[in-house]
């Protein structure tokens, strides 16, 4: 996420990634599928969920989906995409789906009581332990998904950079300090204090003395989708806008397109865009793996 084949343009400090947040007063367990969690809704619980894809993309390697294969080829048709996008286009209009593009929107609700579950990312973990209090904050890993899909959220990766303007002196500094951040004792330091992050100093143990909010973050990252750093300037565009791909995807969740327009719309986006072909067999299914 931070290097090419040839240079370094960061230190990693701290991982995160999102996970699933429930009310202890409001659920005794998380549900730990997506069909115990429609149980659950239907029940009369409340799940708050963003509609933006960041925050929502975690569904589509549940559906064992994916957006590009290890070979830059589209997976938008081959099912598990379109199955994600086809269960939020339905939960919209279930009773006890709270789905939002506001990320301050649900994190309120949940706070208030309003909702029983909550997917953020795992740094609100100190956020919400002090407003709802630590004895009642359950973190629990993403539901699976049909057939034991696995839930893919993308990484949050916090990491130290360098001016260039530095001078030789303030880069040494800099570096000692981000040298002395990143070491085996203020990595172990940060994992304790459960702060929703997980090391990155891969000489920090997991062991189970650690908080327990902790190593279910670093389980959740065992799965998760990193953006690689060949792939940026996709990443670039897509954030501005360049295909209306982010934006189409929210509109699915928000009735206004059909799960099938949205593929189509973007098959034909990227295509024109970047000259990517449909795949027609499934041989991969992660952003990550694919070649910016």
């Amino acid at each position: 996420m931070v290097a090419d084949d040839d240079h370094l343009y960061a230190l990693p400090f701290s991982g995160h990634t999102e996970v699933l947040y429930y009310n202890k007063d409001l659920a005794q367990t998380p549900p730990t599928t997506i069909a115990e969690l429609l149980d659950r809704v239907a029940a009369g619980e409340t799940f708050a969920q963003g509609t933006r894809f960041v925050d929502s993309y975690w569904g589509v390697g549940a559906y064992d989906g994916g957006i590009i294969d290890s070979r830059g080829r589209l997976l938008f048709g081959l099912g598990g995409f379109t199955n994600w996008l086809d269960f939020l286009a339905a939960a919209r209009a279930m009773p006890g789906f709270m789905l939002d593009a506001d990320p301050a929107v649900l994190q309120q609700a949940f706070i208030d009581g309003k909702a029983a579950y909550y997917v953020a990312d795992s740094d609100e973990i100190p956020d919400l332990s002090a407003a709802i209090g630590a004895d009642k904050l359950g973190v629990a890993l993403l539901p699976s998904g049909p057939n034991g899909g696995v839930p893919r959220p993308f990484l949050g990766l916090d990491a130290l950079a360098f001016s260039q303007v530095a001078s030789e002196a303030e880069f040494s500094l800099a570096l000692d300090l981000a040298q002395f951040l990143g070491g085996a004792q203020n990595q172990l330091f940060m994992a304790t204090e459960n702060l929703g992050s997980v090391p990155v100093n891969s000489q920090i143990r997991l062991t189970p003395s650690l908080p327990a909010d902790t190593l279910t973050v670093a389980r959740q990252t065992r799965s998760v989708e990193p953006i690689l750093y060949a792939n940026r300037q996709l990443w670039k565009d897509l954030n501005a806008g360049t295909t209306g791909f982010f934006d189409n995807y929210r509109q699915v969740s928000d009735g206004i397109l059909t799960p099938r327009k949205m593929v189509e719309q973007a098959t034909a986006a990227f295509n024109a865009t970047y000259g990517m072909e449909p795949a027609r067999h499934r041989t991969g299914r992660t952003l990550s793996q694919a070649a910016g």
